[in-house]
């Protein structure tokens, strides 16, 4: 079951809502802004558009299949304006669970007002109500998305821990361009063991 947190701000009613709460807001028109917005920031042409959006669907359907997503809702009609979810990417050496806190957008004209934060860390307290020694990573090539990974908390990490918790594969391994593709995103994790609640 779901859960809600209201706050007030700019005298719109906020609500972050999680799980069923979080997935009755989420219709197919919701998920396609969402989609497109994500997208955007990534592709190189709008021709590239499409199959970005596809495949942003794809990623997210085991998210919401578990109902483990979060978004923020504003006004009284509950547009939702961001979203997050999680999913479980590995365990660490100790066997802890490590779980990828992403999926995350914030629709364009929503963006520098705090949403993306507050869906985050809603995020980071389901996960921690789920598994209160995990880990938590997360990945972004968006600065202002690392600055909040490190407001909350988040350390740096080398992309070769994010690819050994995510199949336990050696960074050695790869191949040059398998590298690269991982050299191209700013890394992060959160270990719940050490950080205050």
């Amino acid at each position: 079951m779901g859960d809600t947190n209201q706050t007030m701000s700019d005298s719109k009613k906020i609500d972050v809502l999680f799980g069923a709460d979080a997935l009755a807001h989420l219709n197919r028109k919701t998920l396609q802004q969402l989609a497109e917005a994500s997208e955007r920031n990534y592709i190189r042409s709008e021709g590239e558009l499409p199959q970005a959006i596809a495949a942003w669907h794809e990623r997210m359907r085991n998210v919401l299949e578990q109902q483990q997503v979060a978004v923020v809702t504003i006004g009284d009609e509950q547009e939702v304006v961001s979203m997050a979810g999680f999913e479980l990417l590995g365990k660490t050496s100790d066997g802890r669970p490590v779980y990828e806190a992403g999926r995350s957008v914030t629709l364009q004209e929503h963006r520098k007002k705090g949403y993306y934060r507050q869906v985050m860390e809603r995020v980071v307290e389901a996960i921690r109500q789920k598994s209160p020694n995990a880990v938590i990573v997360r990945s972004t090539q968006i600065d202002t998305v690392e600055k909040s990974c490190r407001e909350m908390g988040f350390q740096s990490i080398p992309p070769a821990r994010y690819v050994q918790y995510k199949g336990g594969e050696q960074w050695e391994n790869l191949s040059e361009r398998e590298r690269q593709g991982y050299a191209d995103w700013q890394y992060f994790e959160l270990d719940l063991m050490r950080s205050p609640s």
